[in-house]
């Protein structure tokens, strides 16, 4: 389904879910982000202004430090960068008036019905709201089936309209010049948008300029929005990785960063793909404990009991599925049940966990430099948290030879250690973790062994119809002369498992409570 540009508003909003004609091609409610256009265009034009010019771009870069990161949309209230950006938006507003940017289209683009083109030089004046009902559009356009599918889907102007009898929103064009040149550039809107509604978007994909799709409450959806032009979606990606210490450009074509925050960029250009694509995941920022996950409906109050001794007795763990069923947010919750005296070191590529612990040590990895030198994977890195006493040693993901250190710590006396899997399925993690202990020279029955004892549980996270929960609980062992590496479903209830071997103490652990749960 593709997405497009909104009518003038300077406030982000999500709107309620809107109606998808028949003829459309998704019936997945869309999140409607409405953009003062005219505030963006000379946006734009600014930041050209500012890149084109070296001494400008010195001010500009000098001044990065005083923007806030972790805001959305930066009001610039306090910020020396003020005056400068200010001085420059005056200009871009005196010489050129809010003309579209070059490159922008003028009309509707090929494919769209031309009925539209029509109405795209009075899209402030007379805009097209999704919020309207197809009766309170124009006629022209509802008189036309390819036309009301269209509106319907979210076809407002495709462009940067007429804009001379709208006064500029200076204050707006300056905020969105600062989100141009640090932040996501239009994409802050959605942001901004998600934050403002307590909405948590988890992901953000970009597959074209007006084609956005967002990962919210379990669902991914699409956004009305618009990044302008391949060129300006290119600009961004560019400025996004480098920002990072990463490389996009012909000879780096494919390229995974992240920062300080935990967001975590991917960009994919030419000849890779036919156009730029962006993916961008973001962390959560809630932490919720394992009695929020509860009544969030992951799972029923004896699992969390079950989960509960199982960290208590110091097993061994692996929490397994696909992407985006909460493998991290469990983790992070189950990492907070651990006694307040044990020393906890985290392992990462890109930083993620963030349990609520007294005692918590992260680690990351780093990549090769531009010679291709410098790497430290978590293999090191593992080997390095074992000099550093820990009492829980945690990989935030297992999807490497790394895997092979990992059980080697665990049976060596370092219980209690967890980590994530990606696995569709509970039976597909023996295999997963077979071959990820090939890519290290191991044999079958070597990591078969080394496995049993070390991962005493695998804890499966399905999603299904934008729920996510625990499908089961899942422990390891060997079986037939082959040594065939198996799950077998753990029966969970309000009692201690059979197969534990829980002490009077550890029973008692399961039920406290230190303000965290």
């Amino acid at each position: 389904m593709k997405t497009t540009d909104q009518p003038q508003n300077p406030q982000a909003t999500l709107t309620p879910p809107i109606a998808v004609s028949p003829g459309a091609s998704s019936s997945v409610p869309a999140l409607i982000i409405p953009e003062d256009y005219r505030a963006r265009a000379i946006a734009v034009q600014a930041r050209e202004r500012i890149l084109r010019s070296p001494k400008l771009s010195a001010l500009a870069l000098d001044g990065a430090a005083t923007f806030d990161r972790r805001s959305f949309i930066q009001p610039f209230s306090q910020s020396p960068l003020r005056p400068f950006l200010n001085e420059v938006v005056e200009e871009v507003i005196t010489e050129v008036d809010g003309a579209p940017p070059p490159g922008t289209f003028t009309s509707a683009p090929r494919g769209i019905p031309g009925i539209l083109s029509r109405f795209m030089p009075r899209a402030l004046s007379r805009p097209l709201s999704l919020r309207r009902t197809p009766g309170k559009l124009p006629g022209a356009l509802t008189a036309h089936p390819s036309g009301l599918r269209v509106a319907e889907r979210g076809a407002a102007p495709w462009s940067y309209p007429s804009v001379e009898h709208v006064p500029v929103d200076r204050e707006l064009a300056l905020r969105y010049l600062g989100s141009e040149l640090y932040g996501f550039g239009a994409l802050d809107l959605l942001l901004e948008a998600g934050e403002n509604h307590g909405a948590a978007i988890t992901d953000i994909y970009v597959n074209s300029p007006c084609d956005i799709w967002a990962g919210i409450g379990g669902e991914v959806r699409p956004v009305v929005l618009s990044l302008g032009n391949e060129q300006r979606v290119r600009a961004l990606a560019e400025r996004l990785i480098r920002r990072r210490g990463g490389q996009l450009d012909t000879a780096h074509p494919a390229t995974d960063v992240s920062d300080e925050l935990g967001r975590r960029i991917h960009a994919i250009i030419p000849p890779l793909s036919e156009r730029t694509r962006l993916s961008i995941r973001l962390p959560a920022k809630e932490r919720p404990s394992l009695n929020h996950l509860v009544s969030a409906g992951l799972c029923d109050s004896a699992t969390a009991d079950y989960l509960r001794r199982m960290v208590a007795e110091r097993r061994g763990f692996v929490i397994s599925g696909g992407t985006g069923t909460g493998k991290t947010t469990l983790l992070n919750a189950l990492l907070g049940l651990c006694e307040p005296a044990e020393r906890v070191v985290i392992l990462e590529d890109t930083p993620e966990l963030a349990p609520e612990h007294e005692q918590v040590v992260a680690l990351r990895t780093r990549a090769a430099n531009s010679e291709g030198a410098g790497a430290i994977g978590l293999g090191e890195l593992i080997v390095q948290a074992l000099r550093m006493g820990p009492d829980r040693l945690v990989v935030g993901e297992c999807r490497g030879a790394e895997v092979v250190h990992l059980l080697t710590a665990m049976n060596t006396g370092h219980r209690g250690a967890g980590t994530t899997l990606h696995a569709n399925s509970a039976e597909a993690v023996p295999r997963r973790l077979i071959a990820l202990g090939a890519l290290a020279g191991l044999d079958y029955r070597t990591v078969a062994l080394h496995t049993v004892t070390a991962f005493e549980r695998i804890i499966h996270l399905e999603q299904k119809g934008g729920r996510r929960r625990i499908e089961g609980v899942y422990s390891l062992h060997v079986e037939g002369t082959e040594e065939q590496l198996r799950v077998r479903r753990v029966p969970i209830n309000s009692a201690p498992d059979r197969g534990a071997t829980l002490s009077p103490l550890a029973e008692n652990r399961g039920t406290w409570d230190r303000g965290k749960v």
